[in-house]
C-alpha cells in the first residue's frame, strides 16, 4: 500500500492528492519507477560495501518530484 509522504497515513489507492492532509501524491507509474531503482540500488549495496555517495531515500523522492513537477510545467506550457 502506498503512503502518504507528508502525512504518512496508509493510502487505498494511488490518488492525486492524499484525502487527510492534501499533500499531492505519486501516482502509480512513478511509485514504480520508484521501487525499480530502489531494488538496483539496494542490488548495488550488496555487491559493494562502499555506498558512501547515496542518496536517502527522501532526498531521492524529493528530486524525482522536482523533475515530475518540472515536466508538468513544460507539458502544460506546450499546450
Amino acid at each position: 500500500m502506498p503512503y502518504c509522504t507528508n502525512c504518512g497515513i496508509e493510502k487505498q489507492n494511488a490518488t492525486k492528492f492524499c484525502r487527510s492532509c492534501g499533500e499531492r501524491g505519486i501516482d502509480f507509474r512513478t511509485l514504480t519507477a520508484l521501487r525499480i531503482e530502489a531494488d538496483q540500488v539496494n542490488l548495488k549495496k550488496g555487491k559493494t560495501e562502499a555506498a558512501s555517495e547515496s542518496m536517502s531515500t527522501l532526498d531521492a523522492i524529493e528530486e524525482f518530484r522536482k523533475q515530475a513537477d518540472e515536466f508538468a510545467r513544460r507539458k502544460n506550457q506546450q499546450n
